[in-house]
């Protein structure tokens, strides 16, 4: 995804920039550094919509427990749809400015 951005984008701050802030919002925004249940419920909402908090929940529970969870499954089939959809899309802007 950011080797995407990184080829539409006019300059490598502005790559820096995005990426960052992206994936800011998205850890803090997430189950990383306290419960879920002590949060007030509008953040619940974003939390629970988060893929990080997919990622992070799913971590947990190998690392504890060492088996592989639903949300491991999510966050696999989160991977690949990824990959499927800026693979080709990167390859077509690489190609394109080639």
């Amino acid at each position: 995804m950011f080797a995407f951005y990184g080829l539409i984008a006019k300059s490598t701050t502005m790559v820096e920039s995005i990426s960052l802030m992206t994936m800011l919002i998205l850890i803090f925004l997430s189950n990383a550094f306290v419960p879920v249940k002590t949060l007030p419920n509008f953040m619940k909402v974003i939390v629970h919509l988060n893929p990080v908090t997919y990622v992070i929940s799913a971590s947990r529970t190998m690392l504890n427990q060492g088996i592989w969870s639903n949300e491991a499954w999510i966050v696999f089939g989160a991977g690949v749809l990824i990959i499927a959809i800026f693979a080709p899309l990167t390859v077509l802007v690489y190609n394109h400015k080639s």
